[in-house]
């Protein structure tokens, strides 16, 4: 499904046990001691920080634009153990809002290990598109659902932009989902891990990805405001899913 709108004017219980035993109190496993994973993405445009409203880029065409809302789900994050085999991170559904400044994802309760190489989906899997009112980042009270038939937005973009054609400042809104068929705009990342990522109990361990805003506009499909607008009927959300598929930058690894 693709949705873009282009105007011209224009989300203790305390473990309490009593012993029978009043010399062997039992005692809860300490969480805290497992290893915890922070994923953390830094959001850039043309290789500088994003600075939402106020900025004004420009790109390839010399379109001008600038970012009032820049969210994508990240979702289905997956770890290559050394020896192969998999670790999937449960209930991994998670929202980044850049604007808002929710832009890492915390990881705890993570296990042991080193790893090799790192995968996620951008994007809500058809399973959790079809099931109904969810919480968490995926309540629709986050925005980024439209109804029970056309299911999550997976990337938003929105902001003001002007063209050659168009000098007069309006709103855009790009708004990317789909989860079926042609229409299928769930894309999946994949990073080797070059220099291992070891985790281990009492550590922190984080992962930082840098964002490239700009390339929903660039690779492999070069395209412009003026071209989304006229494409607008032909549902390219898959294409432009292509796009920002490869916006993340594998920056650093720190254990």
């Amino acid at each position: 499904m693709f949705r873009l709108k282009l105007y011209s004017g224009l989300l203790f219980v305390a473990f309490l046990q009593l012993s029978c035993k009043k010399d062997s109190p039992i005692k809860e496993p300490d969480k805290s001691d497992d290893p915890v994973l922070v994923i953390y993405f830094e959001p850039t445009v043309y290789s500088s920080p994003l600075i939402p409203n106020k900025k004004i880029y420009t790109n390839f065409s010399n379109d001008s634009f600038t970012v009032s809302k820049f969210n994508y789900y990240i979702s289905n994050i997956r770890l290559r153990r050394a020896d192969s085999s998999i670790y999937q991170v449960p209930e991994s559904y998670h929202l980044i809002e850049h604007v808002e400044g929710i832009q890492k994802i915390t990881l705890f309760n993570f296990p042991e290990g080193d790893f090799t190489e790192m995968e996620f989906l951008i994007g809500v899997d058809s399973l959790r598109n079809v099931s109904g009112s969810q919480s968490g980042d995926l309540d629709p009270s986050r925005n980024m659902f439209w109804d029970w038939d056309t299911g999550y937005i997976f990337y938003k973009l929105e902001g003001k932009f002007n063209t050659l054609a168009w000098p007069e400042f309006g709103d855009y809104a790009i708004h990317i989902g789909g989860y079926s068929g042609k229409d299928n705009a769930i894309q999946k990342c994949s990073f080797p891990l070059k220099d291992g990522l070891r985790t281990r109990k009492y550590k922190v361990s984080t992962i930082t990805f840098t964002v490239k805003l700009e390339e929903v506009f660039e690779t492999p499909t070069k395209m412009d405001f003026t071209h989304y607008y006229i494409t607008l009927e032909n549902n390219n959300a898959k294409m432009i899913s292509e796009n920002y598929r490869d916006m993340f930058i594998l920056q650093s690894i720190q254990h």
